[in-house]
């Protein structure tokens, strides 16, 4: 079993690097995100060490654990930060600088022994023996969570849309490791040892395969796949179950200028960048979004221009 335990955070290490190997750091968000997911990294190797380790050479199982702490205690600061960077959170980027400090006098503290004094077998898991100031650790961890959170959710109430729709996607995919994190620390707090050996590696992995599709633009790709997929499900039910006559050129008109709306709304109006997204130039953009009376906001629109917009032919972009 311990073998199994060890495999999970192994493949987890892979998988992780694979993810991080696709990221180009280009500036501080992804530089930020780089350090999160090299700590996330950190913490599963260490993981699988401690549980090979204990299964072979055991006296080496606290060096283990103990290292795979220390990237818990930064890796609290590394999401803060990337969370106030990708969110522009002035505020949130303060709050981290005090939580590396805090970290960092954490990780000091471990080396020392005031975190933990050792770990112990339970079952078929490692349960760190807590130390002194394991509880300020349990403090540290659980604070970051409602910090983290309300840094995500002014960024999902922000007025620039890019940042808005970042923000949600982060949330979505922090949520399966801010929950497995608060379960656990909670549990702990509560006198009942738990492991998350098999369900944090997966839910970090969720989170790093999230971020990165995300900055790769694949999410926006899966978002307007998923629209055009409803709407022929919803077209051809309403013209099965109504009177209402189908036709399939109805369809390709409407998901060819949703799909030209969505594309500018998740970039803010911005030509460079929705050129970007589809792999034709700025110019073109402008040129068809002119042409078919899409190139300003929705609520600087006139009425005869929301009249006459036709659809726009993506694929023949």
């Amino acid at each position: 079993m311990f073998y199994l335990f060890g495999v999970f955070a192994l493949v987890a290490v892979i998988l992780k690097s694979v993810i991080l190997a696709q990221v180009f750091t280009q500036n501080k968000l992804t530089s930020s995100f780089n350090i999160a997911a090299l700590l996330l990294i950190g913490q599963n190797f260490f993981e699988f060490l401690g549980y090979t380790y204990l299964a072979t050479e055991s006296a080496l199982t606290f060096p283990a654990v103990s290292a795979l702490i220390i990237c818990l205690c930064l890796l609290t600061p590394a999401l803060l930060q990337f969370f106030a960077t990708a969110t522009n959170n002035l505020t949130g980027l303060w709050i981290s600088m005090i939580y590396w400090a805090i970290g960092g006098v954490l990780s000091i503290a471990l080396v020392m022994g005031y975190v933990i004094t050792g770990v112990e077998q339970v079952g078929y898991t490692i349960i760190s023996t807590p130390g002194q100031l394991y509880p300020v650790f349990q403090v540290y961890s659980l604070t970051g969570l409602p910090v983290a959170l309300w840094i995500l959710r002014k960024g999902c109430r922000h007025s620039d849309s890019i940042i808005s729709m970042r923000s949600q996607c982060i949330l979505r995919a922090c949520l399966p490791m801010m929950a497995v994190s608060l379960g656990s620390v909670g549990l702990r707090m509560l006198g009942f040892n738990s492991s998350t050996a098999i369900v944090m590696p997966l839910a970090s992995t969720w989170l790093l395969l999230v971020l990165m599709h995300d900055q790769r633009g694949d999410i926006m790709t899966l978002r307007l796949k998923w629209r055009r997929t409803w709407f022929l499900i919803r077209e051809a039910t309403r013209s099965a179950l109504g009177s209402d006559e189908y036709k399939l050129q109805d369809f390709k008109d409407e998901m060819e200028r949703q799909q030209l709306e969505n594309i500018m709304r998740y970039c803010d109006y911005n030509l460079s960048e929705a050129g970007r997204i589809l792999g034709v130039s700025h110019t073109t953009i402008s040129r068809k979004c002119k042409h078919y009376g899409i190139n300003k906001r929705p609520e600087d629109l006139t009425d005869d221009s929301r009249d006459h917009a036709q659809p726009v032919d993506i694929e023949s972009i």
